[in-house]
């Protein structure tokens, strides 16, 4: 009797190990315009059909992120607190992109409310 309970938590374990350390297909960094790594930005995927979230990260300590996704096309967010998604042309919350069979990397800048501010209003 203890072996099956010992062995069903091996299982379980073992399930739980493979599914959490699959090799990541989608990482990059998040940065400042100076080029500057930046801590605990959050970056969420989601389905565009559904907007359910698919995969919900933050970055390290260098700005690194990495998740793995099932190959589709997705909708990235990245958020830091004092820092905008800010492009010249394109929607500013969000941007769609394609993870297929090989690892996809995608860089984001952030800039600063204090950098935009300056940048719009001098």
């Amino acid at each position: 009797m203890n072996y099956l309970v010992i062995l069903f938590y091996l299982i379980v374990f073992a399930k739980k190990y493979l599914v959490t350390n699959r090799r990541a297909n989608f990482k990059g960094e998040i940065l400042t315009t100076d080029g500057l790594p930046i801590e605990n930005a959050v970056v969420k995927l989601s389905d565009p059909a559904t907007t359910e979230l698919v995969a919900l990260v933050s970055s390290d300590k260098k700005g690194r992120y990495a998740a793995h996704c099932e190959p589709g096309t997705y909708y990235i967010t990245v958020t830091k607190t004092n820092f905008v998604w800010y492009r010249q042309s394109g929607n500013m919350g969000f941007e769609e992109v394609t993870i297929g069979e090989t690892t996809v990397e995608y860089d984001v800048t952030l800039t600063s409310i204090e950098e935009l501010n300056k940048e719009l209003f001098s």
